[in-house]
């Protein structure tokens, strides 16, 4: 579902969190993320996540390794 919302909005973090959360009609209907206070606050914080582990993943942390079964150092 994730997959077709990022294709449904060409590939916008945002737009596809908030389409997973308040639903892809009311992201069309608004153009852009819908004026709900849940999915606002929603987006918000899966982008912080995203750009969170997005960040250990590119540094290859030890962390990052080890939860993915890598072990780490």
């Amino acid at each position: 579902h994730l997959r077709m919302l990022l294709d449904m909005f060409d590939g916008d973090f945002e737009l596809a969190a908030a389409g997973y959360n308040a639903g892809e009609n009311a992201v069309l209907r608004y153009g852009g993320i819908p004026p709900y206070a849940e999915t606002q606050v929603y987006v918000e914080r899966v982008g912080i996540l995203q750009k969170r582990y997005a960040s250990e993943i590119a540094g290859g942390s030890a962390t990052t390794a080890a939860a993915m079964g890598g072990g780490g150092k």
